[in-house]
């Protein structure tokens, strides 16, 4: 008797440490998600009064509040605001659900129409005439989308103040195993004709300026960034997905939530069939459900067509799938 219940001792061990392990990850993902509430809120609440303020000054320009010489100069500055906020938006969609996007997105274009149409009100397009007139010099107004130099200053940052990842590389393979990349924010940037082996769980992924290679990787703990890359071949599991100014890509995918594109064509999606030793480990440790799986549901923000399907991207064909070790 007491001989097997000596014998049950080291499963009953193993058994509450895995328990513990569950209830750590548990805490962990409820922290998260608080968190991510409180900058959600944090969002709308900027968002609405930056929205606010912008929507009372076109509500001044339109009432006739504004003397006649400083038109120009005000709707510079609306369009100014306007750009702001379309930044603030791209830099925060990671974050928002499909309908808080849908619905900030929807809001920015009404500003920039409005404002479109009382520029093209309140300061006409001269008619053809043979009278010799001075030219006036009117100030540049954009109206529409943000710079995309700006829109990236963000990645740009991380990319600059992270010494850890992989960068400015040519027709290397190049291993990151699971004890230097767990949890961690990996960057990798410059890179052509390159592959890539994750072989762990980084905590978050952002990936810019590659061509022609294959970036494979582990699950990877929260979100995966790319941007202007081109004929590259993607392996990731993640829980969110944003890709930008990219084109000619495939994505081979396990992701929680939507993924979603922008400004990006010839984008093709399958699902993740990488294996690696120690991914199953890899993948329990995250409590994930193998069976949520939104490979195929892609967001593309720049088709709000509802009746039609985005032509940005494609499910690649079974054929054309391709297997990795």
């Amino acid at each position: 008797m007491e001989a097997a219940a000596a014998d049950l001792l080291p499963e009953r061990l193993q058994r509450r440490g895995r328990e513990l392990q569950l209830e750590r990850q548990r805490q962990k993902q409820e922290r998260e998600q608080e968190d991510n509430r409180k900058a959600v809120n944090y969002f709308l609440d900027q968002f609405a009064k930056s929205h606010l303020a912008i929507e009372n000054d076109i509500s001044k320009l339109a009432s006739g509040m504004i003397e006649n010489s400083l038109i120009p100069s005000t709707i510079n500055k609306i369009s100014k605001d306007i750009q702001t906020l379309q930044k603030y938006f791209s830099a925060s969609t990671m974050i928002l659900c499909l309908h808080d996007v849908r619905v900030s997105q929807e809001r920015i274009q009404v500003l920039q129409q409005n404002l479109q149409e009382l520029e093209e009100k309140l300061i006409p397009k001269k008619k053809f005439g043979f009278k010799t007139r001075k030219p006036q010099i009117k100030e540049p107004i954009q109206v529409h989308v943000a710079d995309e130099t700006d829109c990236s200053k963000a990645l740009q940052k991380i990319l600059v103040e992270s010494d850890f990842g992989i960068k400015n590389k040519e027709n290397e393979i190049l291993v990151m195993r699971a004890n230097s990349i767990s949890e961690k924010d990996v960057a990798l940037s410059n890179l052509v004709r390159c592959t890539v082996k994750l072989m762990g769980s980084p905590g978050t992924l952002h990936i810019s300026n590659i061509n022609d290679c294959t970036i494979l990787s582990g699950p990877v703990v929260r979100s995966v960034f790319i941007e202007n890359c081109k004929n590259c071949k993607f392996v990731l599991p993640c829980q969110q997905l944003r890709v930008h100014l990219s084109q000619e890509c495939d994505f081979y995918l396990h992701v929680t939530s939507r993924a979603i594109i922008e400004d990006s064509t010839s984008i093709r999606v399958a699902p993740y069939n990488w294996n690696y030793e120690g991914f199953d480990d890899d993948f329990e440790s995250l409590c994930w459900d193998r069976k949520k799986n939104h490979w195929d549901s892609i967001d593309d923000f720049n088709w709000l067509a509802s009746d039609k399907p985005s032509p940005n991207w494609s499910i690649l064909p079974e054929i054309d799938r391709l297997t990795w070790s």
